[in-house]
């Protein structure tokens, strides 16, 4: 019986959801063609003949023109030609799908979507799609078919194609809700009403109707009957095509087959429905009504009622999907896929020296590849040596530079501790100002005696006042960060140790034995050495930001006086100092 009833619901989604109107379109027979001009007609006008066969129900006259035009393609032709022929394919499988020819319709689909892809025909992509989904579910492959049918739905939304995406949501809508796929069917029919709810009056019956589908597939019979005649309803009331009609009366029907006690109802649908689909001409839906009455009548012992919808049943099978159909359906793509084989094979026997020739000239740039490879490795490898001897070399300098930063951080403070304290500092300082009006003026003296040429020497200064300067000069350099302005200059420093900078700038030369830039640049790159290994607070600094912090402008200049002073470019001081810090903690 479940059996029977997953059978009804493939046929019932076939029918009901892929947009056919249920009723019988009788095969009229091929007129008398010429298929000698027919060859020989222009591809536009090919395609016309082949829409006005088709729009007049002469399917195999059209079949014939799709055909022609299908094996014209070419990928030397225009591309609106391709167009066209892409089109027929398409023309194609949908004419021999609804002749239950699927394994034709499903090769000439295919084909369509070949062609599509490689000309860019994005827009009928999602028909293709969808007709191919169409197919697997006449094949019980549902899987296969919902794939198709998303594929289709994405490609619809990129191209705002809105027929052929309600189409797709309507088809996963009800294809989801059938094989009971929750999650899935939940979105599609909450996206079908909020799409297109407003504008197709029969998005309403489908929501009905995918409710009922999934009450039935929990077995909630109650839920699953309110829900379908509430489908029932609307599709009487908004006058919707006969087939919607037919196909609640069928589910009901085998709804109620399931249920202990509910002979008659199943009796009273399926012969409702028997009746309404042999006046409707619905084919497809009195052929799976008549296998219902069968099973029913022969479970309940009447064998001559069950004979007489038998014979009926017999008789609609040729024109409709059945087992047999099927099976020739799959040996017919069996032997195609045979003849594919055959042809390929026969392409391989003939391009096989073309084959033989481009495996020896693939060894020969195998072996230069090979090669270069080699001496790539080598070469890595000289590199990666020198690479390490380099940067032990710069871990030595930067370890000799890091003892001889703490030396003299160490020898610095302990001359401070010999010296006065920084406020006796300060008080001389003030003292140094006090005086300073009297050394200006001395200055001045001396130099007016130098420009009377009197005795011909440099200026004198006496041992207490060099050792005043000297005082207040390092209490400057070790105790603000003047220094590390960028305008800072000699004039300045004579500001701050109360004296002028032609006394300054001699006292420098004299006791360091070195210009004041010179001077100058020693604190300031043993200042950056200092903040480039303080990674905690200047880890984050770039080297033109160090730069600027101790007092360079141009940080190309800085880089200069640094890898003078120390050996190694401050980028790479850096490095090494991060490195140590993370071997610490």
């Amino acid at each position: 019986m479940r059996r029977t009833i997953d059978k009804l619901r493939i046929l019932t989604v076939l029918l009901l959801v892929l947009g056919i109107n249920y009723r019988f379109i009788p095969l009229i027979g091929a007129e008398s063609v010429d298929y000698g001009k027919l060859s020989d007609m222009p591809t536009d006008s090919l395609f016309i003949l082949s829409e006005s066969y088709k729009n007049r129900n002469q399917l195999d006259s059209a079949i014939g023109c799709y055909i022609l035009l299908a094996g014209r393609y070419d990928n030397q032709m225009p591309l609106a030609e391709k167009y066209l022929c892409a089109k027929a394919c398409k023309e194609a499988g949908v004419a021999y799908y609804s002749k239950n020819n699927y394994m034709k319709a499903l090769d000439f689909l295919m084909l369509g979507i070949q062609h599509c892809e490689e000309n860019n025909f994005m827009e009928l992509l999602p028909a293709l799609y969808n007709n191919i989904g169409c197919v697997y579910s006449s094949l019980n492959d549902f899987k296969i078919s919902i794939s198709s049918f998303e594929k289709g739905l994405v490609l619809s939304r990129e191209l705002n194609d809105r027929k052929n995406e309600k189409i797709l949501l309507t088809n996963l809508a009800c294809h989801c809700s059938n094989q009971n796929i929750k999650d899935k069917s939940e979105l599609y029919n909450r996206e079908l009403v909020e799409e297109f709810g407003g504008e197709d009056s029969t998005v309403i019956f489908y929501s009905h109707l995918n409710k009922g589908w999934l009450y039935y597939n929990d077995s909630c019979y109650a839920e699953a009957v309110t829900c379908l005649n509430r489908a029932l309803d609307y599709a009487r009331a908004a006058h919707l095509a006969p087939g919607h009609q037919s196909v609640i009366y069928e589910t009901l029907g085998v709804l109620y087959m399931e249920q202990p006690g509910k002979r008659d109802s199943a009796y009273h649908y399926l012969l409702t429905n028997y009746r309404f689909a042999s006046e409707n001409n619905l084919l497809p839906n009195l052929r799976n009504t008549l296998k219902q009455l069968v099973e029913c009548y022969e479970e309940d012992g009447e064998k001559q009622k069950a004979m007489a919808y038998k014979l009926q049943y017999w008789e609609l099978s040729d024109s409709l999907l059945d087992t047999n159909h099927f099976s020739e359906a799959k040996s017919a793509h069996f032997l195609y896929e045979m003849e594919q084989n055959y042809e390929k094979i026969k392409r391989l026997n003939i391009e096989k020296e073309e084959k033989e020739e481009q495996i020896r000239t693939f060894r020969i740039q195998l072996i230069c590849v090979l090669f270069g490879l080699l001496l790539f490795s080598v070469l890595t490898t000289i590199t990666i040596r020198q690479k390490r001897k380099l940067h032990k070399a710069y871990v030595d300098l930067f370890e000799r530079n890091a003892i001889i930063l703490r030396a003299e951080q160490e020898s610095r403070k302990k001359h401070l501790e010999q010296t006065k304290e920084l406020e006796q500092a300060q008080s001389l300082i003030r003292q140094l100002k006090d005086n300073q009006e009297q050394t200006d003026a001395d200055a001045g003296e001396q130099d007016g005696e130098k420009e009377t040429g009197k005795g011909g020497s440099s200026s004198v200064i006496s041992d207490e006042q060099r050792k005043q300067i000297l005082a207040w000069l390092e209490v400057v350099m070790e105790n603000t960060d003047e220094v590390f302005n960028c305008n800072f200059s000699i004039s300045r420093l004579a500001e701050l140790t109360g004296t002028n900078s032609h006394y300054l700038s001699q006292i420098i030369n004299e006791t360091y034995n070195k210009n004041f830039r010179t001077f100058i640049n020693e604190y300031r790159i043993r200042e950056a050495q200092i903040r480039l290994m303080n990674t905690k607070k200047y880890g984050n600094y770039t080297i033109k930001a160090i730069a600027e912090s101790v007092g360079y402008k141009s940080q190309s200049s800085f880089i200069m006086l640094f890898k003078k002073a120390t050996g190694i470019n401050p980028s790479i001081y850096q490095q090494l100092a991060i490195q140590q810090q993370q071997k610490t903690n």
